[in-house]
């Protein structure tokens, strides 16, 4: 039968400042929605165009089905009137695809739904609402929903006095994963229907009030919840002399805000803020030239009035130029949008647009240390671009030109996919990450063009500035379609502004601006398996094509049960894709049952329910085909009660204990506190193989493992040793600012070098110790000692470390054909093949060339030293014997990539992996040649040298089967056995994304 054509999703942006608004009320949705793993590349090439469809075939459509109900009481009687929603589960959320109201006999048919996984509710008078998921397909379904007796939840909402709240929000989950809501009336009270069995989840929320939740076991008796009073901030702003300044304007952040606020003090210097939440708060005030620097941790308790004193002096103004890569020169960008933040990363960023000459001027700021980031149409951004105090003439940033992606998606059978949504990742000329998508880029410029004018100000009331309570908070859950957010004001129509990144309707698309770089075309469409182009090289400013085609998947439909076999109601699924990016969760409804539609072939499948009751397991769905799974909860475990003393008996208060499951199908990972008496309870983990590391700040880290935890884990934790000594320059004497490293058993402790070059590391474990020591100029030195136990506090003196001048390489990396490469690393003796992908800047050691090839590695020794260079795809290649001295940098030093054969196979199309490199043994065992700094690796305790035996309870044959597993889902973990010299070790290691 042929089916119907689909038309492309249609998007509609907003205009105006208002839309800028709503984005920043949208951030969190925006952010889960559009972070998309890098995936790793292919063989660099453009994907060929499949076959085009013949003319006289009808455009690609998936079958739309009939959906027959039938709602019936618990005797299977059927219920008249009652009302049925269909939510289609979508890209962008759940979206209402139809509705209906039962006939006499209960039943009702919903024609035409289009293939997908859906939520349906039904409710209806004196009935508790029921929540089921299910996958259509294109055949007509019949499903029977029974709707037991309705509970009710008497529900009293009073302040800290006893006295009620009216009109206070109440919402009551019980079963549903859809909460049930009312208002209190003058009495606080408020009574909630339609709900199933207990327990209930209560939550209540009131203006000037904070929101609190409660478990409820039953009904029978009223639930009271009493609501605490949000708190003060006073401010007082002076000047150096302690006199008042008047006029000043005060700015506020935290995250119960959602955005930053203002005020402006009184002729006095004061101002008073109201109705902030418990938290963190930092604060900022200026007037004219004069500023204070920021508080980062001003903390409220609930209902706290606090003074703050604000300081101002004068400061400091920015000058920015934002110039355009061209090879005919550096032409000034207008209009480019530039943040200034101090320290890096600041609540209160300042933003202006630059003038006709790419100028831009940003202040005051009292911090030394700043950072400025620049964007425009057209262009790539930049940040991170350092901006030094006393620095001559403005801070530079230079734009490369974006690039342009154009090509054609279609299905398996030829036909257009209209609709699809599309994003660039990969990694750029510099081996940053790509993560392109117009959306975020309009979401950027939209809160850009909000927070230009300042944070908003706060209503003035009586003499004080304060707040109308309460602040806003961030919207707490949206199920709707999202429709993208333009650029405010003049941007929205700006003929150079991103269109929305979605094929049309004859399946082509044309994506711009994009990043350059090693970049791969991912698209998206509800019915379809997501799909991801071959590796493309794009030139700044070029434009290439890539076409894709988008399988039709699998259809899966499952119930979480106890081990008792009772379903398990609001259990969390989540869906990973072992090869590809795709990550998508749900919740089981009252019956335990859940679906997905349009899945690849191989998927890891986890369930959790609270408690800490957790399971994983491995499904393949074939494409094209519906698979239905069960998935069993193991039985509920007790906890563990873990008691942690030091080396003299005393119990140890605030000792994090992290517990990680080293059985493969427990996917569980924990961490607690213990109190003033050295207790702590982890629930759900008794009779687990655990992996427990106990941390402090006064005493030495200490991790242990245990094939089968008891009902007590006693741990002793002895005091960490200090490490002290002098770094200095062969020329220079003291060095201020050297970085100093301890290495020691599943520990890295780090400190710096103070103006007289001392430096003191605490909480090191006694025994060996290896210590690195790095400062800007000079060559990086590495010296292992013996660490005994102190008696005393004076630490363990290691004397003088002397670092001797640096010398320095440079060269270029060309590939086999002698063309130069970018984003190549460079370094001594190995270069890292993996990295994570959130790393901003290039590991300690390593180089990485620029867009004409060319490199530039410092902190070598003098003598002969070999280099090695890695690009993904390109292989590797190395140049030997190279000899360095201080002074002069040695160059002309070339490197020629060539491909790897026979080393190591291409990586699996996975949205994680494990970001250490791998080598082989002379007796041919699997080992790590080196760990990523910094890397989720680094932080689980694995080091450079470690053989690896195991993987997920599966021996390791070579070293392209550990690669193979050790890619996967970026939100499943591995669990790794290693050796390390006469030690066997179990390690569970979090994937993330990474990239070649």
């Amino acid at each position: 039968m042929e089916r119907a054509p689909r038309s492309p999703a249609a998007a509609t942006p907003g205009a105006g400042p208002e839309s800028a608004r709503r984005a920043l009320a949208k951030l969190l949705l925006w952010l889960a929605l559009f972070a998309v793993a890098l995936v790793p590349g292919e063989r660099l090439r453009v994907a060929p165009r499949p076959a085009k469809a013949s003319a006289a075939m009808a455009p690609a459509a998936r079958g739309a089905a009939e959906l027959r109900l039938t709602v019936t009481d618990e005797q299977g009687k059927g219920l008249a009137g009652a009302s049925v929603r269909a939510l289609r589960d979508g890209e962008r959320g759940l979206l209402p695809t139809a509705s209906g109201v039962t006939d006499a006999s209960g039943r009702l048919s919903l024609p035409k739904l289009p293939e997908g996984s859906y939520w349906l509710l039904a409710e209806a008078a004196s009935r508790a609402r029921e929540a089921t998921m299910l996958a259509i397909a294109g055949d007509p379904r019949e499903v029977t929903l029974v709707l037991y007796a309705e509970h009710t939840v008497d529900v009293r909402v009073k302040d800290e006095g006893g006295r009620p709240i009216k009109g206070a929000e109440v919402e009551v989950q019980a079963g549903s994963p859809v909460p049930v809501g009312a208002l209190t009336d003058e009495e606080g009270a408020a009574r909630v229907g339609k709900l199933g069995r207990g327990p209930f989840v209560v939550v209540a929320r009131a203006n000037g009030y904070e929101e609190r939740s409660r478990t409820f076991p039953s009904e029978g008796k009223p639930c009271e919840i009493v609501l605490r009073r949000l708190g003060r901030a006073r401010i007082r702003t002076v000047d150096e002399g302690g006199k008042p300044v008047g006029e000043a304007r005060v700015e506020i952040a935290g995250a119960g805000l959602g955005e930053a606020r203002s005020a402006v003090t009184t002729s006095s210097g004061d101002v008073e803020i109201g109705s902030l939440p418990a938290g963190s708060y930092a604060l900022r005030a200026f007037k004219g030239s004069l500023v204070a620097p920021t508080e980062l941790d001003v903390r409220l308790v609930a209902g706290e009035e606090r003074t703050v004193l604000l300081r101002l002096a004068p400061g400091r103004h920015v000058d920015v130029l934002v110039v355009a890569e061209d090879e005919r020169g550096a032409p000034p960008v207008r209009g480019a949008n530039v943040v200034l933040a101090e320290d890096g990363l600041s609540p209160f960023p300042l933003e202006q647009l630059t003038g006709p000459g790419g100028l831009a001027r940003l202040g005051p700021i009292a911090a030394e240390v700043a950072t400025v980031s620049a964007s425009a149409a057209g262009f790539v951004s930049r940040s991170g671009v350092p901006a030094p105090s006393g620095a001559k003439g403005p801070v530079r940033v230079v734009l490369p030109r974006a690039g342009t992606l154009e090509g054609r998606v279609v299905d398996a059978r030829g036909f257009p996919v209209g609709g699809a949504s599309l994003t660039v990742v990969g990694s750029d000329l510099a081996g940053l990450p790509i993560d392109d998508d117009p959306r975020r880029a309009d979401f950027r410029n939209a809160l850009f063009s909000a927070a230009l004018p300042g944070p908003r100000a706060l209503v003035p009331r009586g003499e004080l500035g304060v707040v109308p309570g309460p602040v806003p908070p961030i919207p707490r859950a949206i199920i709707a379609s999202v429709t993208p957010v333009a650029a405010a004001g003049a941007r929205a129509t700006d003929p150079g502004a991103t269109e929305p990144w979605t094929t049309r309707e004859d399946g082509t698309f044309r994506l711009r601006p994009v990043s350059p770089g090693r970049v791969r075309v991912v698209a998206k469409h509800p019915q379809y398996v997501e799909a991801a182009s071959l590796v493309l090289l794009l030139e700044p400013g070029a434009r290439i094509t890539a076409d894709l085609v988008l399988g039709e998947g699998g259809l899966l439909e499952g119930t979480v049960v106890f081990a008792s076999g009772q379903p398990a109601p609001r259990a969390r699924v989540t869906a990973l894709a072992r090869e590809g990016s795709l990550e998508r969760i749900v919740r089981t409804g009252d019956d335990g049952r859940f679906a997905f539609a349009a899945l690849p072939r191989a998927l890891t499948l986890m369930a959790e329910v609270e408690g800490g009751l957790s399971t994983r397991m491995n499904v393949d769905v074939e494409s094209g085909a519906k698979k239905n799974v069960r998935i069993v909860l193991p039985e509920p475990r007790d906890g563990v009660e873990l008691r942690v003393k030091d080396d003299r008996g005393y119990p140890v208060d605030g000792v994090e204990l992290t517990l990680a499951s080293l059985d493969p199908a427990t996917p569980l990972r924990t961490t607690v506190f213990t109190d003033a008496r050295g207790e702590a309870r982890a629930g759900a983990t008794r009779g687990l193989p655990l992996r427990v590391t106990a941390t402090h700040p006064r005493f030495a880290p200490h991790a242990f493992s245990v094939e089968a935890a008891t009902a007590t884990l006693a741990i002793t934790m002895a005091r960490g040793e200090a490490v002290v000594g002098e770094v200095r320059g062969r020329r220079e004497g003291p060095l201020s600012g050297a970085e100093v490293v301890a290495f020691s058993d599943m520990t890295r402790v780090r400190a710096a070098t103070n103006a007289r070059g001392e430096f003191r590391v605490d909480g090191v474990k006694p025994g060996r110790v290896r210590l690195l020591v790095r400062a800007r100029g000079h060559a990086k030195l590495e010296q292992s000692f013996d660490v005994d136990a102190r008696k005393n506090d004076t630490g363990f003196d290691v004397g003088r470390l002397v670092l001797e001048p640096e010398s320095v390489v440079e060269g270029e990396v060309v590939d086999e054909n002698g063309r130069p490469v970018a984003g190549a690393r460079v370094a001594r003796d190995h270069a890292p093949t993996w990295v994570p992908a959130g790393a901003l800047a290039p590991a300690s050691g390593v180089a990485v060339s620029d867009a004409r090839g060319a490199f530039r590695l410092g902190e070598l020794p003098e003598g002969s030293v070999d280099l090695e260079a890695f690009a993904a795809e390109l292989g590797r290649g190395r140049a030997s014997a190279i000899r360095v001295s201080p002074g002069r940098p040695t160059s002309g030093v070339r490197i020629v990539l060539a491909k790897e054969h026979g080393t190591q196979a291409p990586e699996a199309n996975a949205s994680g992996n494990v970001a250490v490199t791998l080598g082989t043994t002379d007796d041919g065992a699997v080992s790590l040649v080196s760990v990523a700094d910094g890397s989720a690796a680094e932080r689980a305790g694995l080091l450079a040298g470690d053989q690896l035996r195991d993987i997920d309870g599966v021996k390791v044959k070579n070293m392209e089967d550990a690669r193979a597993r050790l890619a996967g889902p970026v939100q499943d973990d591995v669990v790794m056995v290693v050796t390390r010299g006469d030690r066997t070790l179990t390690l569970r290691v979090s994937r993330e994304a990474s990239r070649r």
